[in-house]
């Protein structure tokens, strides 16, 4: 019986913990530009960057596409970055000549354990928000 009082807190924790984790990578799924959202032309391409600003309590994501910006729902999205209470978490980049970088922050910083090719990533996680 105490043996259970001791374990079932750490099962309900664990799971709580993985759903977390889940619930983040699910939130971040979204396929295409939310309808209506402002199209720049910069570098030679469309962008799309929302939401823009990231309001400083934001806890959600925020994403980068780019493409034809007459057509949104065409548009690949290249960047995804997760925030809690304003802070980045983690963000991924994908742009097409490049490969894949996930970058994930610890105390306003790089984690390279936690990160693939952590090289690629801004070292500050003030410099890892999506750009605009």
């Amino acid at each position: 019986m105490r043996l259970c009082r001791l374990f079932i807190p750490m099962i309900v924790s664990t799971a709580a913990l993985c759903a977390g984790v889940a619930s983040a990578t699910e939130l971040c799924s979204r396929a295409s530009p939310r309808a209506g959202a402002e199209v720049t032309h910069t570098h030679g391409f469309d962008f799309i960057v929302d939401p823009q600003p990231v309001p400083n309590s934001f806890t959600g994501c925020q994403y980068g596409w780019i493409g034809d910006g007459n057509a949104p729902s065409t548009m690949e999205k290249v960047i995804t970055a997760y925030y809690v209470a304003g802070r980045v978490r983690w963000y991924e980049a994908r742009w097409p000549d490049r490969p894949l970088h996930r970058c994930v922050y610890e105390g306003g910083v790089i984690a390279p354990g936690k990160s693939v090719n952590a090289s690629a990533c801004p070292v500050k996680e003030a410099d890892a928000q999506v750009p605009r």
